[in-house]
Formats: structure tokens, C-alpha cells, sequence
């Protein structure tokens, strides 16, 4: 790879690199050792899950925090994007939270930038938290998405739905499942018999929403691609891919 640009923030570092006419824009997740990190502004930004627009006019909401990250790099990446003297496809990927920044800043080409969905990759993430969701209640009246995973990828400007995210999940890894219905925490409290009718009455009055016993926040997107280790055996880990409704069964 030919190295273009890097930078530091306090949350994060990135890189902008390109290779054969691909051009690449990699995040590294939350770095809590790095040198620059503010790690009470970075604590503080990851606990700011309410949802707030990706775009204005879009029914998709993203994790306030991780928007507010992505804002402190943005213009400095943005440029090796718009270069009009590129005219080959970009990739982008990260680890944990650069992953979730990944799809933000995927997104916001196809929605800001107006970059030709042909030269989007498919996006990589990797241990990355679900930080996107659809907006039923801005969207009411204007659609009749069902507000599905492929749903929330086609509002951000990719036709071709799950199949543009690609997400490797380690089998134990509880990061992917930070929130999201497959939550463990979430997960036991729907079981309870209170909290699931409480739930169910407020969707069945107010409409989906944030809090459903599916929902816990944010959505899962992508395909998922299952990294487990087999007891007892020193190998490489089992592969298996994963789609549709069948993602977020094997989070559960």
C-alpha cells in the first residue's frame, strides 16, 4: 500500500491508503492508549447512545457518540474521497468502534458526497458495535419500509442491502452485541414477564420504536461472518457466513 494521509483524534486514529487503484480508509477502534486520547471525552462519547438523524430527510438514525467521533476526522478524510483525480473504487474498514465509524462514513459518501454507488466496496468491520437504525417515527406517513437491516443500508444509498457490510464477529466476542436486542442483559429482561408486556404494549400503542423486544437501540447490518474456535482444538477458527434473519439469531 502507498500511504496518502493518517491522522490522531481523541478517540481514534485513521489512515488513507491505496493499492492497484483501490483506495483505502481504515479507523482503528476506541485507543484508549494512545498518547493524544481525552479518555473522559472518549467515556463520555461511547455513553451517548440516543439515537440522533444520520442525514436530515433520511428515516435512519445513528449513535450520537459515534457521530460526534466521526465529525472530528471527517474533513481531514473527506478530501482523499473527493479527489476527482481518483477514479478508482474505495474501501473502507476498522476494528470495533472504527468499524461502526466505517459505516458511518460510508454512508455519509453516498449521502453528503454523492460518490457512485458502483465505486463503493463492500464495507469490513470486525468486532465493530451495531450503531445504526431505522426511524419509524420520523418515517410515519412518508414510507411503508418495514425498517428491515437491508431497509436502513438502501436509505443509506446502497441498493444491493446487506451485502455492502461485511461483519466478522469473534463468537465470544460481547462488543458486536453492545446495543442490540442480542444484548445478554436485554436479552434476560424481555424473558421477564413484566418488562416483555411492557414492551409489547408500548409497541402496540406507540408503534416500533427504540425499545422493542427485538430492538434495543440499534439494528444489526450486514452479513455475518461467524469466527468460532472449536474446544480443545489449536486451529484456525470455523468460518460460516450468516444473512438475513439468521444474523442476529446466531448474535442471540
Amino acid at each position: 500500500f502507498e500511504v496518502l494521509g493518517s491522522g490522531v483524534t481523541g478517540a481514534t486514529a485513521w489512515c488513507a491508503c491505496e493499492r492497484r487503484n483501490e483506495r483505502y480508509i481504515v479507523i482503528r477502534g476506541a485507543a484508549w492508549s494512545q498518547p493524544d486520547t481525552d479518555r473522559n471525552k472518549l467515556s463520555w462519547q461511547i455513553a451517548k447512545v440516543w439515537p440522533m438523524a444520520l442525514k436530515r430527510g433520511v428515516p435512519v438514525v445513528a449513535h450520537q457518540g459515534v457521530i460526534e467521533m466521526v465529525d472530528e476526522f471527517w474533513r481531514d478524510v473527506a478530501p482523499f474521497i473527493e479527489d476527482e483525480t481518483f477514479k478508482g473504487k474505495f474501501s473502507f474498514t476498522g476494528h470495533s468502534l472504527g468499524g461502526s465509524m466505517a459505516l458511518i462514513i460510508a454512508a455519509r459518501c453516498r449521502l453528503e458526497l454523492g460518490i457512485a454507488e458502483e465505486r463503493i466496496m463492500p464495507v469490513h468491520t470486525f468486532g465493530s458495535p451495531p450503531v445504526l437504525a431505522y426511524d419509524r417515527l420520523s418515517s410515519r406517513g412518508t414510507d411503508e419500509c418495514a425498517g428491515t437491516m437491508d431497509d436502513i443500508l438502501r436509505l443509506c444509498g446502497f441498493s444491493k442491502g446487506s451485502s455492502m457490510v461485511r461483519q466478522y464477529v469473534l463468537a465470544k466476542d460481547i462488543i458486536p452485541r453492545m446495543w442490540l436486542s442480542a444484548d445478554p442483559v436485554f436479552s434476560a429482561a424481555t424473558k421477564m414477564d413484566f418488562i416483555g408486556s411492557v414492551l409489547d404494549w408500548r409497541e402496540q400503542t406507540f408503534g416500533g420504536g427504540m425499545f422493542t423486544r427485538n430492538r434495543f437501540l440499534y439494528q444489526t447490518c450486514g452479513d455475518l461472518y461467524w469466527l468460532e474456535y472449536q474446544a480443545g482444538v489449536e486451529a484456525k477458527p470455523l468460518l460460516t457466513r450468516h444473512t438475513g434473519e439468521d444474523v442476529l439469531e446466531k448474535l442471540q
